[in-house]
């Protein structure tokens, strides 16, 4: 037929270039299409391969209890023969210690036409340990974990205490601890905190293999008491150390914490109430913080220990003296854990609270002074660490940019 076609346009020149135009790109396109269904049988060939090649592997999972040790997990557990665990230990302890195996946590083990050929297990949060066959040897390497990654967003309102509002949110306590470390500096959350306090928080989700596994990094954060607002943002440093500050690159961190009581560090705040200020300030005397005896008392700086022991009235007593003409003062203690002489670090343990002294119950006495003169705590703010290099503050500015409107 097409030889027919051929002769008949033959004569025709143009008619003639058509044609042969047109047969031309009839046969490519059949071509194409030919190729095509070649490479799709090709790839469907090999899909159905791969298939059955992983169906020939197969996985155990094994929780460690209590007194458990790697060998007698492979022999007992995964089935693996005495020379065999010899070789896995071997190769294990190349990279990690064999003994520094945790109860329940979780090993994998992975089969080959069910003849063992390695497993995983989680050494932290961040790393795993892999055992693999390798011809007839085992090798083991330390991995990065591999998370997905999501970015959330949550906002609250205080209604009774800030840990329950957080969880009412929808945040983690790891997340709620991490809000109330940034913003420390600048708000008591033990005994400040107000009905109709509200934060916003953009923060890591982490997924494994399509299960939420946990949190990581606070992005950016909002915090609002009695009408004031802070804000946190994250960046990273040429070491890779978090540190957060506010939208003008100032440090979100001070020379003073705003308070001795770490809300971390108070489990009975988790429950539906605040611990309010059980006395107003007073001139001249510092301020009562209500706290149960035996309540953790941290130093809220760095500093140098010139008081500790009994001292009258205030009962077990320290006095710390910081840098830039602060000292700080903790009474009616219980326990003292620190020295006369004694350097301090921020956040560090120092003592518990307890009714010692001129005391009518359980409290902490706090007292500031700058430069020789009482001041009140809450309303003083000490000096910030250094502001943003201007290095990081291109990094601070994108971050700003993509999630201010998140947090506002």
């Amino acid at each position: 037929m097409v030889i027919q076609l051929f002769h008949k346009h033959k004569q025709h020149p143009i008619v003639f270039a058509i044609f042969v135009t047109i047969v031309a790109l009839t046969i490519s396109f059949a071509m194409k299409v030919s190729a095509k269904v070649a490479e799709q049988n090709a790839l469907t060939q090999q899909q159905e391969a791969e298939i059955a090649f992983q169906a020939r592997f197969s996985y155990e999972v094994y929780l460690v209890k209590q007194g458990d040790v790697l060998v007698s997990i492979l022999q007992n557990e995964a089935g693996v023969d005495y020379d065999t665990t010899l070789q896995i230990i071997e190769a294990v302890n190349d990279v990690h210690n064999v003994t520094n195996i945790k109860s329940e946590e979780e090993i994998t083990f992975v089969y080959f036409d069910d003849e063992f050929e390695g497993l995983s297990y989680d050494t932290s949060s961040e790393e795993m340990l892999l055992v693999e066959r390798n011809g007839d040897e085992f090798i083991s390497r330390i991995e990065d974990i591999q998370y997905d990654v999501e970015v959330v967003s949550r906002k609250g309102v205080i209604k009774s205490s800030f840990y329950s509002s957080g969880v009412d949110a929808g945040l983690t306590p790891r997340i709620i601890m991490e809000l109330a470390g940034i913003f420390a500096f600048d708000v008591d959350f033990v005994n400040s905190i107000q009905e109709g306090d509200s934060f916003a928080v953009v923060y890591e989700r982490l997924a494994r293999n399509g299960e939420l596994v946990g949190t990581r990094d606070i992005v950016a954060a909002r915090f609002t008491t009695s009408g004031e607002e802070f804000y946190a943002y994250r960046v990273e440093d040429e070491e890779g150390k978090v540190l957060h500050y506010g939208p003008d690159g100032g440090s979100s961190r001070r020379l003073l914490l705003k308070s001795p009581l770490n809300f971390k560090r108070i489990s009975s705040n988790f429950g539906n109430r605040k611990h309010p200020i059980s006395g107003d300030w007073r001139k001249h005397k510092g301020i009562d913080l209500a706290a149960s005896t035996g309540t953790p008392v941290e130093s809220v700086g760095d500093g140098k220990v010139i008081q500790a022991g009994w001292n009258g009235g205030y009962g077990k007593y320290i006095r710390i003296r910081h840098s830039a003409g602060y000292e700080t003062a903790y009474a009616h203690l219980s326990k003292i854990n620190v020295s006369k002489g004694d350097t301090v670090k921020q956040g560090e343990l120092i003592g518990a609270v307890g009714s010692t002294g001129n005391s009518t119950g359980p409290h902490l006495h706090y007292e500031m002074h700058f430069n020789g003169t009482i001041v009140h705590p809450f309303n003083t703010d000490t000096p910030k660490e250094e502001p943003i290099s201007d290095e990081m503050r291109p990094q601070l500015e994108a971050m700003v940019a993509e999630y201010e409107s998140q947090i506002k």
